[in-house]
């Protein structure tokens, strides 16, 4: 009687073998797979804060240009492009003794996916009075 026990015990988990190398080789990929999600979402993070130092940079550069009675889009152009973005809109605004420049940059998102963002836009304005060209 016990030996037919010991030899259903043994065929049952004789059935059973393999199955904790599939638990852990999908626990792996569940892992792998939120592991590289973050990464993703981290760099895409990073790019868009680059974007807006960017941004930032080109507007600040253009107010300067503009104080300096020069092309305010110009002087944000370049320094849009010296921080990879490119210049999407650029807005100089004077009155009186105040000035203001709005810009607009436009930069790449590394890796991109398919049905997912390409790119992003960032804005930022700069000048004597920023608040003057939002109003």
């Amino acid at each position: 009687m016990m030996a037919a026990t010991a030899r259903r015990v043994a065929a049952r988990r004789a059935g059973e073998r393999g199955v904790g190398t599939v638990l852990a080789a999908a626990v792996a990929l569940v892992l792998v797979s939120l592991t590289w999600g973050t990464c993703m979402v981290l760099g895409w993070w990073l790019q868009v804060s680059k974007a807006q130092d960017a941004a930032d940079l080109a507007a600040l550069a253009g107010a300067s240009a503009m104080a300096a009675a020069q092309d305010p889009c110009r002087a944000a152009s370049l320094a849009a492009q010296r921080n990879d973005a490119v210049l999407s809109g650029c807005v100089p605004l004077a009155e009186g003794n105040s000035f203001a420049v709005e810009v607009r940059v436009t930069a790449q998102l590394h890796p991109v996916i398919p049905g997912g963002p390409a790119t992003v836009q960032r804005t930022a304005a700069a000048g004597t009075r920023p608040g003057m060209v939002t109003q």
